[in-house]
């Protein structure tokens, strides 16, 4: 049986993803909306794991990071997974073409 649980704590505000995404064909852009420096931002394939950055970036504030999904894969399932620190927390998320 659930229970309410009275509390005066507000609950604490969702992080807001930074990126804004361009897409155009296979190329995605993402670019970092936010004032924060976004520290190791690398972008993988989801199916295979593959990296689509050669290596982890920093991405200042209005800066972007570029990649292409591999030609063989049906855009209908095209995903890929950016991760990212800010403040010392690491997030993650998902960006279909």
């Amino acid at each position: 049986m659930l229970h309410l649980v009275e509390t005066d704590e507000r609950p604490e505000t969702a992080y807001r993803v930074p990126w804004r995404i361009r897409r155009s064909g296979r190329l995605i852009t993402a670019v970092n909306g936010s004032r924060d420096a976004l520290s190791g931002v690398i972008a993988t394939h989801f199916a295979t794991g593959r990296l689509l950055l050669p290596h982890a970036v920093r991405v200042g504030s209005g800066g972007h990071v570029t990649f292409t999904f591999p030609s063989w894969e049906k855009p209908a399932s095209a995903i890929a997974l950016l991760c990212w620190r800010v403040h010392g927390d690491e997030y993650l998320y998902r960006v279909a073409l």
